[in-house]
């Protein structure tokens, strides 16, 4: 009876939380089409949003998560270093991601063609480059939100990870408002706010995480037996799941 209490408690908070972000996104979209229509600006931010999204599902929602949570989980349960084995993986993920952005800064023009190949030659092609450059670290931020979450989740917290995309949406919201009011250019703006809320979202939850008294610490990255053993089960997870990206490349 416990349990199931215990379950229902969970499923109410983050079915709840989902609630509230799918509202949050639901009002984003309406006022990026009030605001931003179908122009330049618009396709522009879009293709710029898609590519750091397109990486988190590719690898920190994806591949990566389904490795480490396991993992982690069974760490926990033997109480066998799961703070030290986190805080590898932290650093190993940190170290991939920032390696990644660093190249695509280098060769964004490339990564816009990837996926807008019909930019060319437009003005939205420059912008697209323009934008892609201030969201893409969002990356970082997001996919390091997502270990964090699933830390809290192996801990049966399930609060703050499902609270964090509410974030996202209410702050491209006030991003567009403040634009409107300042006026700003609305896709520099955008593109900032989406840099920021990656910033908060991994706020939230990394707050979450020191508040259950796991202290992580960030290291140089070393393929240590247990990374060995993490990429062993993100490879093919990197794979399947990247057969479904390429896909909706």
């Amino acid at each position: 009876m416990i349990k199931s209490r215990k379950m229902i408690k969970y499923f109410l908070t983050v079915s709840g939380w989902t609630l509230i972000s799918r509202i949050a996104g639901l009002i984003r979209d309406l006022m990026m089409a009030a605001y931003l229509g179908t122009g330049v600006i618009a396709e522009a931010f879009q293709a710029a949003f898609s590519l750091p999204n397109l990486f988190r599902r590719f690898f920190a929602e994806g591949a990566f998560n389904l490795a480490f949570v396991p993992l982690y989980t069974k760490k926990l349960a033997s109480q066998k270093n799961h703070e030290e084995f986190a805080s590898q993986a932290l650093s190993t993920l940190a170290g991939l991601l920032i390696l990644l952005t660093l190249i695509s800064q280098l060769f964004m023009p490339y990564f816009i063609y990837a996926v807008a190949s019909g930019f060319a030659g437009n003005e939205r092609f420059d912008l697209a480059v323009e934008l892609s450059r201030i969201i893409f670290p969002y990356v970082i931020f997001i996919s390091i939100t997502a270990l964090f979450s699933g830390i809290l989740n192996s801990h049966r917290h399930f609060m703050a990870a499902a609270a964090a995309p509410v974030l996202l949406n209410i702050i491209l919201i006030l991003s567009m408002v403040l634009a409107a009011k300042m006026n700003w250019n609305i896709g520099i703006t955008l593109s900032w706010g989406a840099f920021l809320a990656g910033i908060s979202q991994m706020g939230l939850v990394y707050f979450a995480v020191r508040s259950l008294g796991i202290k992580l610490t960030l290291q140089l990255p070393k393929l240590t037996p247990d990374i060995k053993k993490l990429f062993i089960l993100a490879v093919p997870a990197i794979l399947t799941g990247g057969v479904v990206q390429i896909n909706l490349l």
